[in-house]
């Protein structure tokens, strides 16, 4: 199983509250988008794997958005 599969599932299994949604496209790139909504909060976790030449790049990125964070709120996110 290539690395990029592996990371696919071990995200799908440890934030299983999120809604999973995949594209792939014929030149080898995949991208796993994970949201979750939450009264005025939105966390998305993004893993790309694109192809290049016999070897797959991966790019993981996590993003929240939230209004009217609180000292307590800000310091929870980055702490986890």
């Amino acid at each position: 199983m290539t690395f990029h599969y592996k990371r696919k599932s071990e995200l799908k299994k440890k934030y299983q509250q999120f809604n999973w949604e995949v594209e792939k496209d014929e030149n080898h790139h995949i991208k796993l988008t994970g949201s979750l909504k939450e009264k005025n909060r939105e966390q998305l976790i993004t893993l790309t794997a694109f192809k290049e030449t016999d070897k797959y790049n991966i790019l993981e990125t996590y993003s929240y958005k939230n209004r009217g964070w609180n000292k307590e709120e800000y310091k929870k996110v980055l702490l986890t």
